[in-house]
């Protein structure tokens, strides 16, 4: 067979799990609920509590920045209660990566995978900008302006890409927790409980003086509290929601986790909870504290006490800028290290990077590695490039995992076996059993039709559970290219034939979608579960579809761009894809 024909073959491969996955583990299990808890704190605040809201509230949605941080927390509970469902029954090392590969298929599970380590060298690098120019702020940009002078000849890069000058000192702060990191999950996880504690001490401190010397009329000056209408909430919300992505970072810590299955859920919660209201508070204390106007997004707290006279409290600011931005250095690099040890473990990736230390229990070649390639591009590029890349990345991971929800929950558990030689061999979800439409009695129901509906002509000659993978599929391109037309084509809407068109895409996504509540679909008593299946799990993906489609034209570019790099990483890797584990056709 062709290397194509190979890997065209490997999509709906699905990878089988082998022994007890909670005791058997590569890494040392060492983190409990708490430490998972700060790790996924740690992970989350960082860029959106300093700087994104600064950006967004500036230059994208006003002093509504808050609804977009409101509708970004939404997206991401709607996602992260699919991570739960998942990782309360798989508890291996890759988050989402993982939860595809042994659920939906060897090539989506790349995709997610490939999205995530840009999603997480875009976050690497933009969190050490965001740090590099908040202290910066606070000495008059002496390190902008040696740089500028002594590397450029006082002649900043012009580039739509590129950032003005070589930021060395983001690189730099890179380049420093990649080298902690390496150290161990343990140094790792303790270090950012003592940070975010800290953090939350200042936290506390720039709320109660920002509503304290601000003025409500600051909310609605400038055009008023929507001055960029409806579309700038829906595109900041798209930039926000990037800032509650870190929870998956829970999730890669499966086999250091000395409960996987209970203390994921608690703490994918938890986090969660606690960082939507501490954003929705501090981006609306900010705009509170001076107009949109006058917010500099990349130190917009700093700035903002600096303008009120307030230095003392900038300083101050910079401080908890510092700490924030250094936990999510922290468990950023964590993730992407693990990430790519999962990816090479199954063949997907180079193999040199699956070596884990004996010493350190960390894979210490992609620590270091992709730690290196992030520092350069915090050098490099610049700041709302590289945030731009961490949101698209995310919202496509998040639609894919919101999908294979829906798909597993309409599969037939003949098709559905994830574990072998596994003490209390399992499948993610307990069959539907019951009678069928001619009173027998059947002993998997799920996937089938339902009996009102077992008379529709095509349907009823298909196998159980083949429908629903395509109406899936249908209802996302649809409603994909629907939104595509109307969000970045908005003059052609004016002809017919392109009106035509959009409304006729709209009405296949929801003929699409109407089909697979259609079929009965499985369930499990007992365990964490995704409710209302398909509307909860199809509305997640609608959301995330309507935020991606807010991006601009560059970033799709730079998207597609990334996925035909993967891509041919996938191709030639297939002839030497080395598999230790089983696979299920």
């Amino acid at each position: 067979m062709s290397i194509f024909g190979e890997c065209f073959s490997n999509v709906n491969r699905r990878k089988t799990l082998h022994g007890n996955s909670e005791s058997s583990s590569t890494f040392r299990r060492c983190l409990n609920t708490i430490d998972l808890t700060y790790i996924g704190l740690g992970s989350m605040l960082g860029t959106g509590l300093f700087v994104v809201g600064g950006e967004v509230a500036k230059n994208i949605a006003g002093p509504a920045v808050v609804v977009s941080f409101a509708l970004g927390a939404i997206a991401a509970l709607l996602s992260a209660y699919c991570y739960a469902e998942f990782s309360s029954q798989i508890t291996r090392t890759g988050s989402a990566y993982i939860y595809a590969y042994v659920s939906i298929g060897e090539v989506w599970a790349y995709i997610i995978g490939w999205n995530m380590v840009l999603e997480y060298i875009a976050m690497l690098s933009s969190v050490s900008r965001a740090m590099s120019a908040t202290i910066d702020s606070v000495i008059d940009f002496k390190i902008q302006n040696a740089i500028t002078h002594y590397f450029l000849n006082d002649e900043p890069w012009k580039s739509s890409f590129l950032s003005e000058y070589p930021d060395l000192f983001a690189g730099a702060l890179v380049i420093f927790v990649t080298i902690l990191v390496s150290f161990g999950a343990k140094i790792s996880s303790t270090v950012t409980f003592i940070c975010i504690n800290m953090l939350f001490v200042i936290v506390v401190m720039m709320i109660v003086v920002a509503f304290y010397y601000g003025d409500v009329n600051n909310l609605t000056k400038d055009g008023g509290y929507f001055p960029f209408g409806i579309e700038g909430v829906l595109e900041g919300a798209a930039v926000c929601f990037m800032t509650y992505s870190g929870f998956e970072v829970i999730c890669i810590s499966s086999e250091e986790c000395t409960s996987p299955r209970k203390s994921i859920p608690i703490a994918l919660g938890a986090a969660l909870a606690v960082v939507s209201v501490t954003y929705l508070i501090v981006s609306g204390s900010l705009t509170y504290l001076v107009t949109y106007k006058e917010i500099i997004p990349d130190a917009a707290f700093s700035a903002a006490f600096i303008e009120k006279g307030l230095d003392w409290m900038g300083y101050i600011v910079t401080i908890g800028v510092i700490l924030a931005g250094f936990t999510s250095l922290i468990t950023g690099s964590y993730f992407l290290a693990r990430l790519i040890y999962a990816l090479s473990v199954d063949g997907l990736f180079f193999k040199a990077f699956s070596n884990v230390s004996q010493t350190s229990q960390v894979p210490v070649m992609a620590t270091i590695a992709f730690g290196t390639m992030s520092a350069a591009l915090a050098i490099l590029v610049k700041y709302d490039v590289l945030v731009k890349c961490l949101s698209i990345g995310t919202l496509c991971a998040y639609t894919i995992m919101s999908g294979a929800v829906i798909i597993l929950r309409y599969r037939p558990k003949s098709k559905d076996s994830l574990f072998v030689d596994y003490d209390d061999a399992t499948t993610l979800f307990t069959q539907t059993e019951g009678a069928d439409d001619n009173g027998e009695y059947v002993y998997d129901l799920t996937g089938r039709l339902k009996n009102s509906f077992n008379s529709l002509p095509l349907l009823s000659k298909l196998e159980p559970g083949a429908a629903v993978p395509y109406a899936l599929l249908g209802f996302v391109f649809c409603l994909g290219a629907g939104l595509l037309l109307i969000n970045n084509f908005p003059d052609l809407l004016s002809t017919v034939p392109v009106a035509i068109l959009t409304i006729v895409l709209f009405i296949l996504s929801l003929m699409s979608f109407v089909i697979i509540p259609l079929h009965h679909h499985s369930f499990n008593e007992g365990k964490i579960q995704v409710p209302f299946v398909p509307f909860l799990p199809a509305f997640s993906i609608t959301i995330n579809i309507i935020l991606m489609t807010q991006l601009d034209h560059l970033t799709w570019l730079r998207f597609i761009l990334w996925i035909a790099i993967g891509n041919l990483f996938l191709i030639f890797l297939i002839p030497v894809h080395t598999v230790n584990c089983s696979l299920q056709s």
